[in-house]
Formats: structure tokens, C-alpha cells, sequence
């Protein structure tokens, strides 16, 4: 006897139409909500199926869009597809929507179970030991209903221990991947798993030069596996500022002028390291924060990658053109910040400052800056006084500002604050160790 056959479960199709529509016109802001979901959650059929459709896709790499998911699904469930789409205009309330159709799941489950019990109770073939045994398996199956999201300390504890077991092999101090900045490292021990890294300064402080140190210094010196993603310049400019790094030869000369033999032979000698480290590039992904995702996804299971650098976070576009610029901006942080959690990667994402009368960096002055600086687990900042013609601030008075920057951790999520020097060379566009003897190179003859 079913007593479930005239009851209207617990459902809501226009949440669940809402929900499918997020997914798929805004994609990149729905790690959270793909977290709380599965497809028990969706009652109705053609939903559920949208959502195996998407998961697919996710598992794929592949875009999640109308176009791809209609080419699943077929041509005859377009315009059904089309006019969920248009249900809502962005994910700003796809948590709580999830969560709505988490708990109308939960409460169809609980139906199911007693209904069943019920029936059990009243056929007099089935003992009663184990008419009971089987009600205590059913109450038991939904205590445990939600267990696969819930941890017990006990087993957190242990992989704390496991990490603090790691971290005392590790070699200089490093639980992360090495900057081949000795103060950064010292300080924050290296770039973590998961985290979050904002790099920000005023145009022409150095944020691309700091970024593919940091990028270099890992991938050569401690083997990281590094994917770069540049939304204003070419792999070749890229790739010629690395080898200006290692040879010490301007990448403008490099690429715009004739070299003589010797240089040549010089870049060619002094590149094989370069030539081996596991650096990448991806260009085919445009400016679109849905293609970065995917692509980044596509990297780790092709390349099992350890660290992502965007360049930079205000050349990023969406489809979405209907929230202000920092709810945007925000929702690109918050959307890298969960794929590094995801993947277990670290992202470095490079972001612009306002400009102000004092051009010392301060995170109110992060562009669209509220909700990146939410997202964040780190934040650097690059200043260079001399371009201003100014001094260090008191701390550092006694340091010339000619061929030095200062690097600001103005932010960290488990590490703290710190400020220190480092020695810059504009030239050949490389941070390195601070060191008072430094003479830059002088800027060679074209």
C-alpha cells in the first residue's frame, strides 16, 4: 500500500526553473550553490536532466552554456531551455535557492521513508523484529542523509597533523611553493593551496614584472607547475620579459631591434633552465571569466597545475551586464577564489589601484574594492616611490629609492601584515632578494 500515490510532494519547479537558469547564464558565480546540489534535488525530469548535463560538462571542461547544453539535450528542448533562461538575470540568489531545494529534497526523502515504514507496519508477513529493524535502517538512512558534507573534528585534527608532519620536512622553512623572494617566504611560507592572491599597484609599479617573478621563481627554482593568463599581452612579450629576466637583455631589444651573433648565443645559453620549466600559456580563453574557468579546470587534468596567474582582474568580461562594476568584480574574485579551493591550486590575480594624491598603496584604494578584498586570502601591493619622486615612508627612510620596491602583504587571511624591500630592475623588469651593493644594468644601446 502506497499512501505517498495522492500527495502532492514537497516541489517548487519555478525554484528549480531559477536555479537551472543561474547555472547556466552565469555559471561562474554558481561554485557554491553546485556544492549544495545534486540531482535528487530536482523533482521535475527535464530539470534533473539539465543538471547531469552540466555536471557532464563540468567533468568535461567544457563550456557551460545555452548553446552547449542544447546540443546535449537536443533541438526539440531548446525552447523549453530558452525560457527558463529568461526567468532571472543573474546567480545572486542561487545559494539560497539551492538551499530551498536541498531542504524539499530532504523533506520528499523523509515522505518516502515513512511511507514505506507505514507499509511494512501494516502487512502482517513481515515480522515485527524485522518491521523494526527495518524502521530503525530508515530513520538511521536519514541521519546519515547529509553526512557525506559533515566532518568530525577527529578527522580534521588528522589532517592538520598530517600537514604539520609535512611541514617539518619541508626545506627552508616552506610549506608552500617559493616566491624566490627570501622575505615573502619567510613570511607567508610560500604560495598555499587554495588561496587567493591579489597583486595590485598604480599603472607602472610592476605587477606584471612582480607576477611572473613570482611565476618564474616557482616554476624554475622549486619545479611548480604554472599556467599564466595575460588579457593585455601577447605569449611572446610574455615569454621575451622571462628571457630579458634570465639573460639581463632589455625585451624590447629582444624582440624590436637586429642582434648580433654573440647575443644571440647569449639568449641561447642562457634559456635551456627556461626552456625546461613548466610554464603555460593560454591564450584561446579571451577575457571571459566562464572561459578562464574552464580552461583552468582543463589544465589541472591535463597538467595537474599548482599555480594560476591572471592578468589582470579589470580586463575580465561576463555575459552579464546588468550588476555595477565591484558586485562584477567581486563575483570574478569570489569565482577564482572557489576554483583554487576546488582545484587545490593557488591563484594569483593582478588588480588595479584608484589613483590618489598620495600614491602609497591602501586597500581602500583597490579598484572595485569591497568584495575582492573579501575574497582574498592574501594582498600585495608593489610601490615604487621613485616614479613619484618621493621617499619610503619613516620605517624605511634610511633605503635609496633608485632600483628598489616596496613589497606590502597588506593582507593575510593566516599569516598577518608585513612590509619590506626588495631590490627592482626596470630593465630587465625583475624583483629579487633586497641587496645594498646592487647596481642595476645600465639600459643597453639599441
Amino acid at each position: 500500500m502506497n499512501k505517498t500515490e495522492n500527495i502532492k510532494l514537497p516541489q517548487s519547479q519555478i525554484t528549480e526553473q531559477s536555479v537551472i537558469a543561474a547555472l547556466i547564464i552565469d555559471f561562474e558565480n554558481c561554485s557554491q550553490a553546485m556544492e549544495i546540489l545534486s540531482e535528487d534535488c530536482f523533482y521535475n525530469p527535464f530539470y534533473r536532466k539539465i543538471f547531469e548535463t552540466v555536471k557532464e560538462l563540468l567533468h568535461d571542461s567544457q563550456s557551460i552554456d545555452l548553446i552547449t547544453i542544447g546540443s546535449k539535450i537536443g533541438a526539440d528542448s531548446m525552447p523549453k531551455l530558452i525560457k527558463a533562461t529568461q526567468t532571472v538575470a543573474s546567480a545572486l540568489n542561487v545559494v539560497q535557492h539551492s538551499q530551498f531545494l536541498y531542504e524539499l529534497y530532504a523533506r520528499r526523502k523523509l515522505i518516502q521513508i515513512s511511507a514505506e515504514l507505514q507499509s511494512r507496519a501494516f502487512d502482517i508477513t513481515v515480522s515485527i523484529d524485522e518491521a523494526i529493524n527495518q524502521a530503525q535502517n530508515g530513520i538511521k538512512s536519514l541521519f546519515d542523509f547529509d553526512s557525506a558534507k559533515t566532518t568530525a573534528i577527529n578527522d580534521t585534527l588528522e589532517d592538520v597533523f598530517v600537514v604539520i608532519n609535512r611541514n617539518k620536512n619541508t626545506e627552508h622553512g616552506l610549506t608552500g611553493i617559493g616566491t624566490g623572494l627570501t622575505e615573502l617566504d619567510k613570511f607567508s611560507g610560500g604560495l598555499q593551496p587554495t588561496d587567493l592572491v591579489v597583486i595590485a599597484g598604480e599603472t607602472s609599479q610592476g605587477k606584471t614584472s612582480l607576477a611572473l617573478t613570482i611565476a618564474k621563481n616557482a616554476a624554475m627554482q622549486y619545479g611548480a607547475k604554472v599556467v599564466f593568463y595575460s588579457l593585455e599581452m601577447s605569449n611572446i612579450q610574455l615569454t621575451a620579459r622571462l628571457i630579458s629576466q634570465e639573460t639581463a637583455i632589455n625585451s624590447k631589444r629582444i624582440l624590436s631591434y637586429p642582434l648580433d651573433d654573440e647575443t644571440v648565443r647569449h639568449i641561447s645559453d642562457n634559456t635551456w633552465n627556461l626552456a625546461n620549466a613548466k610554464i603555460y600559456f593560454d591564450s584561446s580563453s579571451s577575457t571571459n571569466i566562464s572561459s578562464i574557468l574552464r580552461s583552468i579546470r582543463s589544465l589541472k587534468q591535463r597538467y595537474d597545475i599548482d599555480v594560476v596567474v591572471v592578468d589582470y582582474l579589470g580586463l575580465i568580461s561576463s555575459s552579464e551586464r546588468e550588476q555595477n562594476r565591484e558586485q562584477q568584480m567581486g563575483g570574478y574574485a569570489r569565482s577564482l577564489k572557489n576554483i583554487a579551493k576546488e582545484l587545490n591550486i593557488c591563484v594569483i590575480v593582478l588588480s588595479q589601484l584608484r589613483r590618489a594624491d598620495n600614491p602609497e598603496p591602501t586597500i581602500n584604494r583597490l579598484r572595485d574594492s569591497g568584495q575582492i578584498e573579501e575574497a582574498a586570502d592574501m594582498i600585495i601591493f608593489t610601490y615604487r616611490p621613485e616614479v613619484y619622486n618621493r621617499d619610503y615612508p619613516h620605517e624605511f627612510k634610511n633605503y635609496n629609492t633608485a632600483a628598489t620596491a616596496m613589497i606590502n602583504v597588506a593582507k593575510g587571511r593566516n599569516t598577518g601584515t608585513t612590509r619590506f624591500i626588495v631590490s627592482f630592475e626596470k630593465e630587465i623588469t625583475l624583483y629579487k632578494d633586497y641587496d645594498s651593493g646592487y647596481v642595476p644594468h645600465k639600459p643597453l644601446p639599441f
